[in-house]
């Protein structure tokens, strides 16, 4: 005789029912966490500004357009308009456009703005304009910033001028190296000090040049195995070059040293980008990735355009032959 197996009884669990205000409780700490997220990710190193970029030698007329994916997605481009004389120095102002969507569900918001910057030599900002789209900030209409350079990674002074509604001009004076300031609104003057890491409760606007070392591609020997920490303390950035690889976008093929960026942002949050830089000149960034915690931004190129320069060798040659010409004509009607 076949013993038939009595099936197991089931253990029964007693359901759990949420009450609905410890689930709206919930929502609010998903909203408040998702919005919190999307305030750090609005930390320009992330957002929309892992893409260095020797600015001093690229031609005017130039243009490179990026395509943003990750939170962020969207268009940032720069065009190269013009070569001007600020402080003493020869600057290119370049224009960039950013519009931009975040990714956050029902938060999702769009904006939209343009900047203007003008760039030295080592590609350090000298001058910047910005105007502020009302979802960023409902009161500033503009943002004016002038730096003032010494030899190290960050401006020695910055003078910040914000335009508010009702014609209203507030200026933040900075001395970076003493770490004071003044704040100045309608010929009232209030001293204040500060640090780097502190810049952001302070200032409603922090330019990035003053908390993210500058990064001077032009200057920099990049092969396999280099390194370098540029600034120093928490400010600081490492950067390796961990070899090197050809790299396809819709602009095209670059051959691109892969360079890996470790550093800490404004709001003390760290992050590591890798990045892929041409190996010819102009040097800027062909593709990026970022990584800050846990979430991720990318970035690479999707228009590239440069005015062709005529060689100085091909230019010789021409002029050689121009002499020719000119020799033969004058010997044939001698």
């Amino acid at each position: 005789m076949h013993r038939v197996r009595k099936s197991p009884k089931m253990l029964k669990i007693p359901s759990i029912r949420i009450p609905n205000s410890f689930r709206r409780y919930l929502e609010e700490i998903k909203c408040l966490l998702i919005i919190s997220v999307l305030m750090l990710l609005f930390s320009e190193v992330l957002a929309v500004s892992a893409q260095p970029i020797a600015f001093g030698e690229f031609e005017v007329g130039s243009k490179l357009v990026y395509r943003l994916s990750g939170v962020y997605i969207g268009n940032k481009t720069y065009e190269f308009l013009a070569l001007e004389n600020q402080q003493g120095k020869t600057c290119i102002r370049v224009r960039v456009k950013l519009d931009v969507r975040t990714q956050g569900g029902l938060l999702s918001e769009g904006t939209s703005y343009i900047s203007e910057f003008c760039y030295d030599e080592k590609s350090r900002p000298v001058s910047q304009r910005m105007e502020v789209p009302p979802e960023i900030n409902s009161s500033i209409r503009e943002v004016e910033v002038t730096y003032h350079w010494g030899e190290g990674y960050f401006p020695n002074k910055a003078i910040i001028t914000l335009h508010r509604e009702g014609n209203i001009t507030e200026v933040y004076e900075l001395d970076m190296i003493k770490g004071r300031g003044i704040q100045i609104i309608e010929n009232e003057k209030v001293e204040f000090s500060f640090s780097q890491d502190n810049l952001s409760e302070i200032l409603p606007f922090v330019p990035e040049a003053l908390v993210t070392p500058h990064i001077d591609l032009s200057s920099l020997e990049l092969r396999k195995g280099f390194e370098k920490i540029l600034g120093k303390g928490v400010r600081g950035i490492t950067l390796k070059v961990m070899g090197s690889d050809y790299i396809e976008t819709p602009a095209g093929k670059f051959e691109c040293y892969i360079v890996l960026l470790k550093g800490v942002d404004e709001y003390g949050i760290p992050y590591n980008s890798t990045l892929y830089i041409t190996k010819a000149r102009p040097r800027f960034t062909v593709m990026y990735e970022t990584n800050s915690i846990g979430v991720k931004q990318y970035g690479w190129l999707v228009e590239y355009y440069t005015p062709r320069k005529i060689s100085t060798k091909l230019l010789l040659v021409l002029l050689i032959l121009l002499i020719i010409l000119v020799v033969l004509v004058i010997k044939k009607y001698r």
